[in-house]
C-alpha cells in the first residue's frame, strides 16, 4: 500500500455558519437561469433566450443541454430588476438566480491510524461476501462530481463513459480530489488485495460539474443530472450543494425520481438546522439527504447540517479514500457520508433487479429507499429523528433484507 500523502485539500463550505469567526463571502451572481413557457426545444430556448438577452441588456450564454432553459449573463444590470422585467414577459415561465455551487468536504490533517472505521462502522466487513454475490452488476452509479481519476488502481476499468461539463467534453478527469474520493468511498475495488473496500462492486459514470477549485453552477449541476438520468444512471450521488432553492434543479431531481434513478446528496457542512440554513439538493423530498456520523463521539458531528430533511446518517469524519495521483487521503464532511449510501443503495438495488429482472425501476428506487430505512442502526429515541434520519446506514442489513424483500406496488 502506498503511504498516505499528507495534502492540505482546502473545499469551500456551503453556507457560512452563523457565528463570530471569519466568514467568506459568497460569490457575485453573473447569470440567471429562464426556464420558457410552453413545450419547445433547447434550440428554440437559445433563440429566444437572444430576443431576451436584447431586451434585458445581458447577454447569452447558452441553454441548458437538455432542457428549455436559456443562460443569461449579467452584464453590470441589477439582479433582481432583470429578474423581474424576465418575469414579466410572457414567454417566460420562470426565471432565477444561477446559484455557485461547491463541494461539500472541509479540510482535516490526515493520520493513518483511521483506516476506514467508517466502512467497519456502517457493517462493511459483514458485508463482505454479499457485496461479492451482487459480482458484476449491469447497475450504473453516477458520481456528479468533480470528477474521476479513471487512473487510480481502485477505479480504474470501472467507469463507463461520462461527460465533463466544465471543459465541455468525455473525458471528466478529476483534477481536484473531491470526486475520486467520494466514487472511491462509494465504489472502490474490492477484494484486490489493494487500498481500500467499498459497498458497490458494479461500474460508475462520472459526472464532472465542478472545476478544480471545487466550484460550479446551478446550471451544470442541472445538465450533470439530466445526464445521468438520460444515460442510465439509476443511483446519482451527490456531495455537493448550494444554500439556494433552484427550480431548475427541482424539476431535473423530479425527472431523475420519475425515472426510477435512486438519488443521495450529502445534507451541508453548516453544523445548523436545515429549516434556518438548507442545503439544496439535499433539501428536496425526493433526495436522500445524508447527515455524517463522528468517528471521535460516536454522534453526529459538529460540522454535520442536521434536521427535517435528514433521512440516513453515515460515518463522515476522518475518511480514508482515494485521492489523485494514485494516492489516499483523509477528509471530513457530508460529502464523505453521502457516497457510503450511495453505494449501499446500489447494491441494494442491484440486488432487487438479480432477484427480479422484470421489476419496474421506479417501484425498485422506492424499494431501495425502504429497505435502507428499515435496514438503518436507529441510534437514538425509536424513529426517524432530525440528527439522523432513520439511523446509520448498514451494508449489512440493507445487503441481507434485499435478498428476500418483497418489492410489491
Amino acid at each position: 500500500m502506498k503511504p498516505l500523502r499528507v495534502l492540505s485539500l482546502l473545499v469551500l463550505l456551503l453556507i457560512v455558519l452563523p457565528s463570530a469567526s471569519a466568514q467568506t463571502e459568497a460569490p457575485p451572481i453573473t447569470e440567471v437561469l429562464v426556464g420558457m413557457s410552453g413545450k419547445i426545444t433547447s434550440q428554440q430556448a437559445t433563440i429566444l433566450g437572444n430576443d431576451l438577452a436584447a431586451a434585458t441588456g445581458t447577454s447569452t450564454v447558452g441553454s441548458l443541454r437538455y432542457r428549455p432553459v436559456a443562460r443569461l449573463s449579467l452584464d453590470g444590470q441589477d439582479l433582481d430588476a432583470t429578474l423581474a422585467r424576465l418575469q414579466a414577459d410572457p414567454r417566460v415561465a420562470y426565471a432565477e438566480p444561477n446559484y455557485p455551487v461547491y463541494a461539500v468536504a472541509a479540510p482535516l490533517d490526515p493520520a493513518l491510524y483511521t483506516y476506514q472505521w467508517g466502512f467497519r462502522r456502517a457493517g462493511g466487513s459483514e458485508a463482505l461476501d454479499q457485496i461479492r454475490n451482487v459480482g458484476a452488476t449491469p447497475l450504473i452509479l453516477a458520481i456528479i462530481d468533480t470528477g474521476v481519476d479513471e487512473r487510480h488502481p481502485e477505479l480504474a476499468g470501472r467507469l463507463v463513459p461520462g461527460w465533463d461539463f466544465i471543459d465541455v467534453d468525455g473525458v471528466p478527469r478529476d483534477g481536484h480530489g473531491h470526486g475520486t474520493h467520494v466514487a472511491a468511498i462509494a465504489a472502490a475495488a474490492t477484494f484486490n488485495d489493494v487500498g481500500i473496500a467499498a459497498p458497490f462492486p458494479g461500474k460508475v459514470m462520472a459526472v464532472r460539474v465542478l472545476d478544480a477549485t471545487g466550484s460550479g453552477s446551478t446550471a451544470n449541476v442541472v445538465d450533470g443530472i439530466d445526464y445521468a438520468r438520460l444515460h442510465g444512471a439509476q443511483v446519482i450521488n451527490l456531495s455537493l450543494g448550494s444554500g439556494s432553492d433552484s427550480l431548475t434543479e427541482h424539476i431535473a431531481i423530479q425527472a431523475a425520481e420519475r425515472a426510477g434513478v435512486v438519488i443521495v446528496a450529502a445534507a451541508g457542512n453548516n453544523g445548523a438546522s436545515s429549516d434556518v440554513y438548507p442545503t439544496y439538493p439535499a433539501a428536496y423530498d425526493e433526495v436522500i439527504a445524508v447527515s455524517a456520523w463522528s468517528f471521535a463521539d460516536d454522534d453526529i458531528t459538529y460540522f454535520s447540517t442536521y434536521g427535517p430533511v435528514v433521512e440516513l446518517t453515515a460515518p463522515g469524519e476522518k475518511i480514508y479514500s482515494a485521492f489523485l495521483e494514485g494516492g489516499y487521503q483523509l477528509l471530513d464532511g457530508t460529502s464523505m457520508a453521502s457516497p457510503l449510501v450511495a453505494g449501499t443503495a446500489a447494491s441494494v438495488y442491484a440486488e432487487l433487479l438479480q432477484t427480479d429482472p422484470t421489476l419496474d425501476r421506479v417501484q425498485a428506487a422506492a424499494c431501495v429507499r425502504e429497505i435502507l430505512h428499515a435496514s438503518a442502526e436507529d441510534l437514538r429515541e425509536p424513529g426517524r429523528d432530525e440528527h439522523t434520519g432513520f439511523g446509520l446506514v448498514r451494508i449489512d442489513h440493507a445487503l441481507e433484507m434485499a435478498e428476500t424483500y418483497q418489492c410489491l406496488p
